[in-house]
């Protein structure tokens, strides 16, 4: 019988260059010590993927554009709650019920903290 997930989120905020990276790289090595798994997603990823799929070239114009179009049409955490349904679909279950931390990066609004809650 497998166990209910255990999972947080922790959303992360910084300017490029600013150690984010570092950061989860870090916090994944110490958390995988005491089997706590971990898993990266980015709202930046989603825009890219966003642009991909509509055909559009992968600029910093184009996706803000983006995000300012799925932030219009569905709310300024629509990025974030993408995120999330896509990490609760990708974390598989363990026996053991395992926790996993769900790192999600480049969080830009307050709706968007608030989707992760």
């Amino acid at each position: 019988m497998t166990q209910t997930k255990i999972m947080r989120y922790v959303g992360l905020t910084g300017l490029p260059g600013s150690g984010k990276g570092a950061f989860v790289d870090l916090l994944s090595q110490l958390l995988g010590e005491i089997n706590i798994q971990t898993e990266y997603y980015s709202l930046s990823d989603e825009l890219r993927e966003e642009a991909r799929q509509r055909g559009l070239p992968v600029t910093r114009p184009v996706l803000r554009q983006i995000a300012n179009e799925l932030r219009a049409a569905d709310g300024s955490g629509v990025l974030a709650m993408r995120v999330v349904r896509k990490a609760q679909e990708g974390v598989v279950d363990d026996p053991a019920g395992a926790p996993v931390v769900i790192f999600i990066d480049a969080i830009r609004n307050p709706e968007e903290v608030r989707a992760l809650q």
